[in-house]
């Protein structure tokens, strides 16, 4: 971790500050992510059956193998940085993937770690303009509290927190369902794929509902 301001030229550079991108089959574009276990919220819903982090996808297969981990749990402490703002910055604006699709989603896996954490992500949010952001969060006590600006181009999904529950109480949430009737993510259809949809995005979407898996 570096207390240093420095200059911030290669993806080489920008990865070793924030741990890197992940690349998923279902986005059309990239996303950051964090170990499931530093989960503040999430690792309390772990241990509640019924709840949508219950049976976590990043939590079991290769998310625990101690290098996956450690490399997880290593983007954490990387948060801290004095450059970890200004590396994400070059990285979605030199990300082809990213800027060719205009989108970022933040956290595939692993949450919000503290204000300190929302404050910087609103940051780079806010450094990145042709950018749209979609943050899914289960720390509605850090969201709720928060009284600062948010760029246009971040949009906030408070998730809810039990399978088949109500949305929470904010201006964009997201639930899951078991009912594939109920789920207006679509994405089941199409292999788990987002094929060119959107709908996480869309600040005019209220509340998007999942299909459990």
């Amino acid at each position: 971790m570096n207390n240093m301001n420095i200059e911030i030229t290669t993806f080489k550079r920008a990865q070793e500050i924030t741990g890197g991108v992940a690349k998923t089959s279902k986005l059309d574009t990239c996303s950051s992510n964090l170990s499931a276990f530093d989960c503040k919220t999430g690792s309390r819903l772990a241990l509640i059956p019924g709840s949508v982090c219950f049976d976590c996808y990043a939590r079991k297969g290769n998310y625990r193998f101690s290098n996956v981990k450690k490399a997880l749990q290593r983007r954490t402490k990387l948060i801290s940085d004095n450059n970890w703002v200004k590396a994400w910055v070059f990285i979605l604006n030199h990300k082809k993937r990213i800027t060719q699709s205009g989108l970022f989603r933040h956290f595939d896996s692993g949450d919000l770690q503290s204000k300190e954490h929302l404050e910087k992500i609103i940051e780079v949010a806010r450094q990145t303009p042709k950018i749209n952001h979609w943050l899914p969060t289960k720390e509605s006590v850090l969201i709720k509290n928060f009284k600062g600006d948010v760029p246009k181009n971040l949009l906030i999904r408070l998730s809810g927190s039990m399978i088949n529950g109500k949305p929470p109480k904010y201006a964009h949430t997201s639930t899951v369902t078991t009912n594939p009737d109920k789920a207006t993510c679509r994405a089941f259809e199409t292999n788990g794929q987002c094929k060119g949809c959107t709908k996480c995005w869309n600040p005019s979407i209220k509340n998007i509902t999942y299909l459990k898996r």
